[in-house]
């Protein structure tokens, strides 16, 4: 039987599904990668969000082909933990990580940057209950690969470089093994600049 460096990040995004409460975890490189997935996969078209929130939620809407409305309303952008890409089954969950979290119906995206709850360094994770998605989201993350040696695959479809390392996913799994059972939202040092500005 050949050695599998990805049966690390296998244990990492199942121990993410088992803590969040949904059904399929499927880790990638980053959020914002997350959202971009997320926002490819169902086709975005006009998306609405806060108008304060992180420089690259916007700009993975657009590169995956969909339109930001920026919502300036104060208490849209009052949000804690979370907030939806409306009217999409999305979710930019980057401030929030605690036990079963997950929205059943959704595309939840996680972040494990460095300054986050659960910090290793990069990292992110979509979480969803949609099957078909999975599949997608696993070969997109992958050059359209499975996780066959790449000479012995059959490419289909497009992908990106986008999936976590077996590194990453270790260090995950090791931060996970005193992560609290519940967990505060993460705050915004000084919150997050108006986007309309720019």
């Amino acid at each position: 039987k050949k050695h599998n460096p990805y049966k690390i990040v296998q244990m990492f995004e199942e121990e993410m599904a088992l803590y969040t409460g949904a059904p399929y975890a499927i880790s990638v490189d980053s959020c914002t990668n997350a959202l971009f997935l997320s926002c490819k996969y169902l086709e975005v078209k006009d998306v609405t969000i806060p108008s304060k929130t992180y420089l690259s939620v916007p700009m993975s809407i657009i590169q995956a082909g969909g339109e930001v409305i920026f919502d300036t309303r104060p208490e849209v952008n009052h949000w804690t933990g979370m907030y939806q890409l409306s009217p999409y089954p999305i979710y930019d969950s980057a401030k929030r990580l605690t036990s079963n979290m997950y929205v059943p119906g959704s595309f939840m995206c996680l972040s494990f940057h460095i300054k986050k709850k659960l910090g290793i360094g990069k990292g992110g994770m979509i979480l969803t209950d949609d099957e078909n998605a999975v599949e997608w989201f696993k070969r997109a993350r992958y050059e359209g690969r499975s996780e066959k040696f790449y000479k012995e695959d059959d490419i289909t479809s497009l992908g990106w470089n986008m999936y976590m390392t077996p590194q990453e996913a270790a260090q995950g799994l090791a931060l996970m093994q005193n992560y609290p059972e519940h967990n505060t939202d993460q705050g915004e040092l000084n919150g997050y600049r108006d986007l309309t500005e720019f």
